[in-house]
């Protein structure tokens, strides 16, 4: 049988409700955030959900938009985790394998926490606080974060960059972030490990074809 693909907190922890409350209201904020949005989501829905007593959110993070940051850090603590371990070796790797097992551990990621797909979308659209805040807390830093392992120099085609990096969030991403289509159309779950190993060769496939990854953009300085 197909391993399972789980998030790291859920893995360690089957029972949600051992966890600490803080550490509950976070998990299931992120479910409620990924899938409502910030505006569709209420406090009171957070601690329902949770099984917390009323009034906790604002106890442990004192605002929605304060609970909302800290499920961001969270998740994104979660995507650093997935690389640090495998950043000693990137020195040693050529410019396409570099790239190859970073697009290789971002889709792992995405199969993991398919929250962070559904978070860029329903906060993508909207020009707000807490976007810019995304952006220039969380995403600008990971390009650069990406750009630095790679060993890629810096590539001033915006439309490319732009078209390549939301182009590869999408084929790594959607089958995870959509799950239920893929099971209602071809009878896939797309967190099983033979699912997840197709996805890999796809994605890594497709994103090093897009412009901004081809050899001519790729700069060879080591990581």
């Amino acid at each position: 049988m197909a391993r399972p693909l789980q998030p790291k907190l859920e893995e360690a922890v089957s029972d949600t409700s051992v966890l600490d409350t803080r550490s509950r209201l976070i998990l299931t904020a992120l479910d409620v955030f990924a899938s409502r949005g910030y505006e569709g989501t209420s406090i009171r829905e957070i601690e329902r959900l949770a099984g917390v007593n009323r009034s906790l959110v604002t106890y442990h993070f004192g605002s929605k938009l304060v609970l909302w940051r800290e499920t961001i850090n969270w998740l994104m603590e979660r995507f650093h985790e997935e690389f640090v371990p495998h950043e000693a070796v990137f020195r040693y790797l050529s410019p396409a394998e570099r790239e190859r097992t970073l697009l290789t551990i971002y889709v792992r990621f995405c199969s993991k926490f398919p929250q962070f797909f559904r978070l860029l979308m329903v906060e993508g659209d909207k020009s707000s606080e807490r976007t810019e805040w995304l952006v220039r807390e969380h995403l600008v830093p990971i390009k650069a974060f990406f750009d630095r392992l790679s060993g890629r120099s810096a590539h001033d085609d915006a439309p490319s960059e732009s078209v390549s990096y939301f182009g590869f969030i999408g084929v790594a991403a959607t089958l995870f972030a959509a799950s239920e289509l893929s099971k209602m159309m071809f009878g896939v779950d797309g967190t099983d490990q033979a699912t997840f190993d197709i996805a890999v060769s796809v994605a890594t496939e497709v994103g090093l074809a897009l412009p901004a990854f081809t050899e001519k953009a790729r700069g060879l300085a080591s990581p």
